[in-house]
């Protein structure tokens, strides 16, 4: 089944669900050493996609590093709070966000030259790191995501696919994947003051 593209993220989720409760596992070993090949070069492209956009968000948010530590410091629950008593403006913000799509190989059976082809699309914040894991998470690719007996150490964004909601044998279906970095900066200017 494909992603709808009429449809938001979270109501293709729900239509997901309803369609394929359970989604099956597909173990390691059920796969033919070609198709283990075939993950492990998608893992490669997915290495390649975090390496490259985690350093140009970094580039793009040069508060990148300060509103990290910042959140170390206060706590993330706190962090909000703490910027308006210290006088940030509540909606003053950046944000740097990745979005890709996953789209079908031109040789899937569900592939249809008329359509779009996606697969799945998904969304990572890039605004800062969690500090709670500070190596783990989209970006930091020397660490294996892997929880899963896997053949080979996985990035996060292969280790997020490979949860839910695309099994194994979905992964097989990528033949190209878009990505769209998108940088949002937002900012309340008061009357008669200048930024």
């Amino acid at each position: 089944m494909k992603f709808d593209s009429t449809l938001d993220c979270y109501q293709n989720i729900r239509r997901l669900q309803e369609l394929v409760p359970v989604s099956p596992c597909v173990k390691w070993a059920d796969l033919l050493p070609e198709e283990v090949e075939t993950l492990r070069q998608l893992n490669a492209t997915l290495i390649a996609i975090e390496q490259r956009y985690a350093a140009e968000a970094a580039r793009l948010n040069p508060a990148f590093e300060a509103r990290t530590a910042r959140i170390e410091d206060v706590g993330h629950g706190r962090f909000h709070q703490v910027r308006l008593a210290e006088g940030d403006v509540r909606l003053s913000d950046f944000e740097v966000e990745l979005q890709l799509g996953f789209w079908l190989k031109d040789t899937d059976p569900e592939y249809d030259a008329e359509d779009e082809n996606m697969l799945w699309y998904i969304w990572v914040l890039l605004t800062y790191r969690e500090p709670t894991a500070p190596n783990v998470g989209f970006g930091c690719v020397h660490v294996d995501h892997s929880d899963n007996g896997a053949p080979f150490p996985q990035c996060w964004l292969f280790h997020e696919l490979d949860h839910w909601p695309l099994n194994r044998r979905d992964l097989l279906r990528i033949g190209s994947i878009w990505c769209d970095l998108v940088t949002t900066e937002q900012r309340l200017v008061p009357v008669n003051n200048s930024f």
